[in-house]
């Protein structure tokens, strides 16, 4: 049998495409067609109940993956027993003895995989004896090993694992993030956004939630909710260029709000002179019909990174924009 694959999904690379280049996994995603849907369909229970979000385990027997409609892969492991009684660990004994049976368990499963054997090592040198150190440690150790089962395609056993991780320390980053991305690997949109939304509310200095869940909702082509949240970063997090940038690529991708794209640029650009968000500027200004603008802008990111293929098409917007207009620059 073929080793089964997770799909993987767009917005997973959303921290390194908006680093590079601003360029919206949204717009990657629709331009291919990879994930079409009939448009904002998210459900009201989304927000509603987000501490326990629909879950993976819970219909075991009956889980497809989204995208091709087959069983998922986490099936050929047979039926799902959990590993975890539903009371969380009170004392730091009850704490070290869990850890030492996920690892007993992780040994047991997968004696030859190589990151569960960095796990393992990881979780014994970090354990503390202090009950926070302890629990954080242990977190920690259960997310690892929900990316080991992850990675075999036992997406139950992973869910599982990292759910106790967030029972344990609900404030741990590293498992929201990879249940977010557990879910929306299995097409389970709601479960995902339930996560980034419960993360976004009780972690309210992060901007990480906000960018990530704008990402999920402009995946689903949910313009509307991708703009909420970025307008919400964006008041949040005034200093921070990402969310300014990643709402004016929305604004200009979905020819709205030209104006309020420039202004978004040009603060982008006033907080980092860098290639990339002079590139921005220079699509921000084309969409307002700024052609003067447009052309200085695409030559100081040019200045910067003179070998960035984007630019030759940009500039070639701009000679048809003035050709149109019947102005061509003398």
């Amino acid at each position: 049998m073929a080793k089964a694959e997770l799909h993987v999904p767009g917005w997973v690379y959303l921290a390194l495409v908006v680093a590079a280049a601003y360029v919206p996994p949204w717009l990657l995603s629709w331009r291919s067609g990879s994930r079409p849907t009939e448009g904002p369909t998210f459900p009201a229970t989304v927000s509603q109940d987000a501490r326990e979000p629909p879950s993976i385990s819970r219909d075991s027997n009956s889980l497809q993956d989204a995208n091709t409609g087959e069983a998922a892969p986490s099936e050929k492991f047979g039926p799902f027993r959990p590993d975890f009684a539903a009371e969380v660990p009170e004392t730091v004994e009850a704490l070290l003895e869990e850890g030492e049976a996920v690892i007993s368990r992780l040994r047991s499963r997968h004696p030859d995989d190589a990151d569960a054997a960095a796990a393992i090592a990881e979780y014994n040198v970090t354990r503390g004896r202090e009950r926070e150190a302890a629990a954080k440690s242990l977190a920690t150790l259960q997310t690892r090993a929900a990316k080991v089962y992850s990675g075999r395609g036992d997406v139950h056993r992973a869910e599982e694992y990292l759910r106790r991780a967030l029972s344990i320390d609900p404030g741990n980053r590293e498992a929201r993030r990879a249940l977010a991305i557990l879910y929306e690997g299995v097409g389970n949109d709601v479960a995902a956004a339930a996560v980034l939304e419960d993360w976004r509310r009780t972690e309210s200095d992060d901007v990480t939630p906000y960018v990530l869940l704008a990402a999920l909702y402009g995946s689903r082509r949910d313009f509307l909710r991708t703009q909420e949240v970025l307008a919400a970063a964006v008041s949040r997090f005034p200093s921070d260029p990402v969310p300014r940038a990643m709402l004016a690529k929305l604004y200009i991708d979905t020819g709205q709000k030209s104006e309020e794209a420039v202004k978004l640029a040009e603060s982008v650009v006033a907080r980092e002179a860098s290639a990339v968000n002079y590139e921005l500027l220079c699509e921000a200004y084309l969409a307002c019909g700024r052609l003067d603008d447009a052309e200085r802008a695409c030559h100081l990111s040019r200045a910067e990174s003179p070998g960035n293929p984007r630019l030759r098409h940009l500039e070639a917007r701009i000679r048809e924009a003035r050709a149109a207009a019947g102005n061509p620059k003398k």
